[in-house]
C-alpha cells in the first residue's frame, strides 16, 4: 500500500518556504563568498535566511519522513 504523501497545500506551502530559500542562497551565498568582511556578510544573508522561516521547510519534511517510517 502507498502512503498518501503531503497534500496540495502542504506542498504548495513547503514548495514555496524552499523557493524562498533558494532564491536567498543564490542571491547572497556568492556574496559572503567573496566579501572582505566575511562576518558582516554572513550574518546579513542568515538574516534573509531566517526571514524565509526555513523551520517550516524543516518541520514539513520531518513529518514526511515520519510518515514514510510509519509506513
Amino acid at each position: 500500500e502507498i502512503m498518501p504523501s503531503l497534500v496540495g497545500s502542504e506542498m504548495c506551502i513547503r514548495d514555496r518556504v524552499r523557493d524562498r530559500m533558494d532564491a536567498v542562497k543564490h542571491k547572497w551565498l556568492p556574496q559572503v563568498i567573496m566579501a572582505e568582511d566575511f562576518e558582516t556578510a554572513w550574518e546579513q544573508y542568515m538574516k534573509a535566511y531566517d526571514s524565509c522561516n526555513p523551520e517550516i521547510y524543516y518541520q514539513m519534511l520531518q513529518l514526511e519522513v515520519e510518515k514514510r517510517v510509519k509506513g
